[in-house]
């Protein structure tokens, strides 16, 4: 096997002259297979010798063959695919980059590609060549593929951290080591009530991962932000683009808000895979897209995160439904105590006109001006047009929050249960499946005042609930806990079901 060029001319031989069984026997099937990789193609008959060599695989052989490969430059056929199936199983570390080397600059038939791909990466010491592969544009794909084509293997290799690495650049010192982590990219159209963000910091603060976040569009709330890349005057910063696209070619796992943002060079099919990324839904986009979006996810398999809301869940079922996007850092939020000293305050948040219709503002200002009008002790405060840090302050001087009319709760409502305004809103029996112990009080468009009212009437039930909705938020919502929740998930999605949880997990 040393002499190349005597091994091949015996491997003709063989084939050529008819010497009996001598292709039953390991060590000359291994030359039969030799002759049949130097030929054309294989035979179907040939596909038995797979079997065969198996037991007799060495580097040097190995070696050997993927210079024959190397010298077809393309697979002829199926058999062979299916021979290095069976090869990289038994090849060291360094076969392993020699032929994923060859492998990054073929394209194979796409029922092998993955699979051959997949156990190359997962034992290639050379993480540029699992890269390179993981990226690349011009796999072959038969003409019924339907683009984008979304690689199908993870890309569990990745790059030591570095103290310059732009991941780690909102971590704080005080943070869980990085050493194992991911680097996780949260990437959306809009910061949907700052959470993108707030789960970046928390990912940063409270977890063995590393995280950024980039937002395409600025709003008026002007929520905490990472990377803009779009001011709300619709000035595009190119310097945030050009960030975003760092990101993005750096990211091991992405959660995706809404929907993928196109960026001016990025083909997102490169980068993202069931296996390395999420999708998280929010409110009006799924109740108006849901067909669509249940059909994306259909076809390309991705696993998605909807809401403790039965009319966003129930668009897309197939989804962590019991994840609530809610995350507080309870200990940065302005605290109500109940002491009742002067005016008892009714406040309610529209969050902007478009919210003014569903959460039935109208209803719910026409009841604290009513209950206001009534007794001079009661003032009605009206929350709109700020940004959300003074929202947290005005809210935090008043006793009742009259969040919304709308089925379930949204951060709004979590915010003044945090904080210890009591919160009034309508839950319904979805919403209470899951949250069967909140002290949050229901009401409906047809009692909101007899129930308002009473709970002015009665200050120590008032003060109880008070002391109740902070624990229950702590308890829901603290972003030490949610983080922790969000960062199993990503590793459910990431490495699959397992009981044998990362060392990440373990000082947590």
């Amino acid at each position: 096997p040393f002499d190349k060029e005597a091994h091949d001319r015996l491997a003709v031989l063989l084939k050529e002259v008819d010497f009996g069984n001598l292709e039953n026997e390991p060590e000359y099937a291994w030359l039969y297979l030799i002759h049949a990789f130097m030929g054309d193609r294989l035979e179907p008959k040939d596909a038995a010798l797979l079997q065969k060599v198996v037991s007799s695989l060495t580097d040097t052989r190995i070696e050997r063959l993927i210079e024959i490969l190397t010298a077809k430059k393309q697979p002829d056929s199926e058999q062979t695919i299916l021979f290095l199936l069976q090869a990289v199983k038994y090849i060291s570390i360094d076969l392993s980059n020699k032929l994923g080397e060859w492998m990054d600059a073929v394209d194979l038939f796409r029922t092998y590609r993955d699979t051959v791909e997949m156990q190359i990466c997962l034992k290639c010491s050379d993480d540029d060549i699992v890269r390179r592969i993981a990226h690349r544009e011009s796999a072959y794909r038969p003409p019924s593929y339907v683009v984008p084509g979304f690689e199908t293997y993870p890309r569990r290799l990745t790059e030591d951290v570095l103290p310059d690495d732009p991941f780690m650049k909102l971590v704080p010192d005080s943070a869980p080591s990085k050493k194992h982590g991911l680097r996780i990219l949260v990437i959306s159209d809009f910061n949907i009530a700052g959470q993108h963000t707030r789960l970046m910091r928390s990912l940063n603060k409270h977890t063995n991962h590393m995280a950024r976040c980039v937002i395409f569009q600025d709003d008026y709330l002007s929520y905490d932000r990472d990377v803009l890349v779009r001011d709300q005057e619709g000035n595009i910063s190119e310097k945030d683009m050009q960030t975003a696209a760092e990101l993005i070619s750096k990211a091991d796992f992405f959660h995706i808000g809404r929907q993928l943002t196109p960026i001016t060079e990025i083909k997102w099919e490169k980068y993202i895979s069931p296996h390395n990324a999420v999708f998280q839904y929010h409110g009006s986009h799924l109740r108006n897209n849901g067909p669509a979006i249940a059909e994306f996810h259909a076809k390309y398999g991705f696993e998605a995160i909807t809401c403790v809301d039965w009319s966003i869940y129930k668009k897309l079922p197939i989804s962590f439904y019991h994840l609530h996007p809610c995350i507080l850092e309870m200990d940065e939020l302005p605290a109500k105590e109940m002491d009742f000293t002067g005016r008892l305050r009714l406040c309610h948040a529209p969050s902007g006109s478009n919210y003014r219709k569903i959460k039935r503002s109208d209803i719910i200002i026409d009841t604290m001006n009513r209950l206001a009008a009534e007794d001079p002790q009661v003032e009605a405060v009206v929350i709109e047009n700020v940004p959300n840090r003074r929202c947290l302050e005005l809210k935090s001087e008043c006793h009742i929050h009259l969040a919304s009319l709308l089925m379930a709760f949204g951060l709004n409502c979590i915010e003044s249960a945090a904080m210890g305004v009591v919160p009034v809103t309508t839950l319904d029996n979805f919403t209470r499946f899951i949250f069967h112990d909140t002290p949050v009080v229901h009401a409906t468009k047809n009692n909101i005042y007899e129930v308002t009212k009473e709970l002015i009437s009665d200050r120590g039930r008032l003060k109880e609930l008070s002391e109740k909705c902070r624990a229950w938020a702590r308890l829901k919502f603290d972003a030490r806990i949610v983080a922790r929740q969000y960062a199993y998930l990503y590793d459910l999605i990431y490495n699959g079901l397992s009981v044998d949880y990362p060392e990440i997990y373990d000082r947590l």
